[in-house]
């Protein structure tokens, strides 16, 4: 026997409810057990039988304009190459005034489709 959507969403809803109170409380905890680690200058934690490891990756990068800019400041252009890329603006002009047909460029179109699903609860009428 199936489910109906009347049975569904409010089960839906209410563990939902409850699964986000829980994912705060784990977010402020992540919070503060990185926050006592990194004040404590530890990278391991054991308490019982539970194990906390702390790490900081290095996620840096450059600001990509900054550094062509500085470069070329400093006489070194010798890193800095030419890109191309498709002006997706001039495509839409083509099509618009037939210069191009969509479906001689339909295959190199990557078609990605996102469902999303939101429940809230009815507000009740006073």
């Amino acid at each position: 026997m199936s489910e109906t959507l009347s049975q569904i969403i409010p089960r839906y809803y209410e563990m939902k409810k409850e699964m986000d109170s829980y994912k705060s409380q784990v977010d402020a905890d992540n919070k503060a057990i990185k926050e006592l680690m990194r004040g404590g200058h530890t990278n391991e934690e054991i308490c019982g039988e539970y194990t906390a490891k702390f790490s900081v990756i290095d996620k840096s990068y450059f600001d990509e304009a900054k550094l062509i800019a500085k470069l070329k400041l400093l006489g070194n252009t010798e890193s800095i190459k030419t890109r191309e890329y498709v002006d997706m603006e001039v495509i839409e002009n083509q099509i618009y005034n037939n210069e191009l047909k969509a479906e001689d460029i339909k295959d190199c179109k990557i078609e990605k489709f996102e469902e999303r699903l939101v429940v809230k609860k009815t507000k009740k009428e006073d």
